[in-house]
């Protein structure tokens, strides 16, 4: 009878092991199959044949799909985070939209729970996906991956900054003296944004898009803690691009324009000294102006305004362009003039407004 008890124990004991082994090998048969769907369905492949979405070609890079459903009006950024190798979206319409993975993009889409989610997407995992609609030539099926923390940044910069509303911003107007009028014109439309807590942002951008944003406040000066530098800038249209002014920060570049404006001027701003990503991104925008173009170095009346300048002239002297100009352009030394915001806040409205109107900058 003890032996019988004992085996009936064992029995018992051996059965719950084994029904608790085969929970977790669903389970983590479950996750590897919602590894596979984030890793190795090509989101842009997916979004044109399951949703409709087409490639808009001029916001398209190697590192990023940028896409538009026709029937909504929805608009995606695609992009593959370069650790995991999945894909991931953000919307740059839907503010309810916070983007994330092939699943996500489902379910916000649909009333698909996840094991539906699940069967959707089955069909769409080989070399033959399933499609209902058809996809055009254009539609990548991947792209050069991006690092996890500047995939963290646009994610960010897309649920928590927007455009200032017609150049309106406490701080940038009042203490920096950047009139709403002047924000909201050209070239500086839409150039600068605000955050959730209020501080002004300046995103950063390279060939793929925002990597890290400078932000400023009363008593408050940051920059992005994922991410990096690269440049902020505010152009008119390439095709009327003639000079590019840089300056160490933003404020400073917006200053200069108001100051010196021209309608052919691509404003930029470092953020600081140049890093090696910023010599390359300044060169390839030099290499980009047609021959009699013009740079000017808007730099402060220190040490550091003279080493931002000699950094740009070596780059410059770099590529070999001799058929552009060069021009350093610093505010005079009085002892309380540093940089071209300080110009700006002792210049008199009425010249600053004779100034617009006679070099075609419309700040009525």
């Amino acid at each position: 009878m003890v032996l019988f008890r004992c085996s009936a124990r064992s029995r018992r004991l051996k059965f719950l092991q084994n029904t608790h082994s085969r929970a977790i090998n669903t389970v983590m048969d479950r996750e590897t199959e919602l590894d596979r769907f984030k890793r190795d369905i090509a989101l842009p492949v997916f979004c044109a044949g399951e949703f409709g979405y087409r490639v808009v070609p001029k916001k398209t890079s190697p590192n990023s799909c940028f896409m538009k459903n026709p029937l909504t009006g929805s608009k995606i950024a695609i992009q593959r985070n370069a650790k995991s190798l999945h894909w991931t979206y953000w919307s740059a319409t839907d503010p309810g939209d916070r983007g994330g993975s092939i699943v996500d993009l489902v379910q916000h889409r649909t009333t698909d729970n996840l094991g539906q989610v699940r069967k959707r997407l089955r069909p769409w995992v080989g070399a033959c996906p399933s499609s209902s609609l058809p996809i055009a030539d254009d539609v990548p099926h991947d792209v050069t991956p991006t690092q996890p923390d500047v995939l963290e940044v646009r994610m960010a910069f897309q649920n928590a900054v927007r455009p200032l509303a017609a150049g309106q911003h406490r701080y940038l107007n009042n203490a920096r003296h950047l009139t709403p009028e002047l924000l909201s014109a050209p070239p500086f439309t839409g150039s600068v944004h605000s955050d959730k807590r209020g501080n002004a942002v300046f995103a950063h951008r390279d060939q793929t898009g925002v990597t890290g944003w400078e932000s400023r406040n009363d008593k408050w000066k940051s920059f992005s803690s994922s991410g990096y530098k690269s440049l902020w800038f505010a152009s008119p249209p390439a095709n009327k691009r003639l000079c590019l002014v840089f300056a160490e920060s933003a404020i400073d570049a917006i200053s200069y324009g108001c100051l010196h404006p021209r309608a052919d001027a691509c404003y930029l701003s470092t953020g600081g000294q140049l890093s090696e990503l910023q010599r390359e991104l300044a060169s390839s925008a030099m290499t980009k102006l047609p021959s009699g173009g013009e740079i000017i170095i808007a730099a402060d009346n220190d040490a550091g305004g003279e080493t931002f300048t000699k950094n740009f002239r070596d780059v410059l002297q770099q590529i070999g362009r001799d058929d552009l100009h060069f021009k350093e352009h610093a505010p005079r030394c009085d002892g309380v003039v540093k940089d071209w915001n300080d110009v700006l806040k002792q210049t008199p409205c009425n010249l600053l407004l004779h100034q617009s109107q006679s070099r075609g900058l419309d700040l009525n």
